[in-house]
């Protein structure tokens, strides 16, 4: 049930609550059973592309953050229009 929680999509954030921890959505078991093998962690190398992915995740990470306060505003307003309507 947690795993089904975390990897759904927030109807106010517009994002998964797992998108804004991790950066990523989770992987979930058809996909590990279907999907391909490769992981990007499994891809890094070298300590500068450590350093690059890092910077990725985290312009991803403040991107997704932006978003998600952004998509709340909207979604508190209107929950806020639907409750002082009565």
């Amino acid at each position: 049930l947690a795993l089904a929680i975390r990897a759904a999509i927030n109807e106010s954030t517009g994002h998964s609550p797992a998108f804004l921890m991790y950066g990523r959505e989770l992987k979930l078991p058809l996909d590990l059973m279907y999907g391909p093998e490769t992981d990007v962690l499994d891809e890094l190398k070298s300590s500068e592309e450590v350093r690059a992915y890092t910077e990725r995740l985290k312009a991803i990470l403040a991107s997704a953050h932006q978003s998600a306060r952004e998509n709340l505003e909207v979604a508190q307003q209107g929950q806020k229009f639907l409750y002082d309507r009565h």
